[in-house]
């Protein structure tokens, strides 16, 4: 398992809980790539995860950590929220890392879900060129990033 995408969710998760915020596992999945596109190129890195997003019809996900957050919380619209073990992970990690989910909390923690849809299918959505439930390539999700939300 791919455990730092998983702290780093929880730190993102946090972030909405404190502000009582909700947050679901799409919204999860959807900012943590939009996170992984951003530090790709402010960092100039060709990956920041181990594992890959998928393309499913509504935007990218990450398999591993779908799977988690629907094992530990439920269904796509049940609001999650962070307990034990969980909360004490969302400080092992980077700071440039949290900066960064800083900002794209702050870009996108009003969004509603069918908002975080159009953005992260939006313009020339690297999923658009490859098949169902298929790998996205890490560099087109790093050139998206950059053509149209940097």
């Amino acid at each position: 398992m791919n455990n730092v995408i998983f702290n780093d969710a929880n730190y993102l998760i946090r972030k909405f809980n404190m502000d009582n915020i909700d947050i679901c596992y799409l919204k999860v999945n959807f900012l943590m790539y939009l996170f992984e596109g951003y530090y790709m190129n402010k960092y100039n890195k060709e990956r920041l995860y181990e594992g890959e997003y998928l393309n499913f019809s509504d935007g990218p996900r990450f398999v591993e950590l779908t799977n988690y957050l629907i094992k530990k919380y439920g269904e796509c619209n049940k609001n999650i929220v962070l307990e034990g073990d969980d909360c004490d992970k969302i400080y092992c990690f980077s700071e440039k890392k949290k900066v960064l989910i800083d900002e794209i909390y702050e870009k996108y923690k009003n969004y509603s879900l069918s908002e975080l849809i159009k953005v992260v299918n939006s313009y020339s959505y690297p999923g658009d060129y490859v098949g169902p439930y298929e790998v996205i390539p890490k560099i087109c999700i790093k050139k998206w990033y950059y053509m149209y939300l940097l």
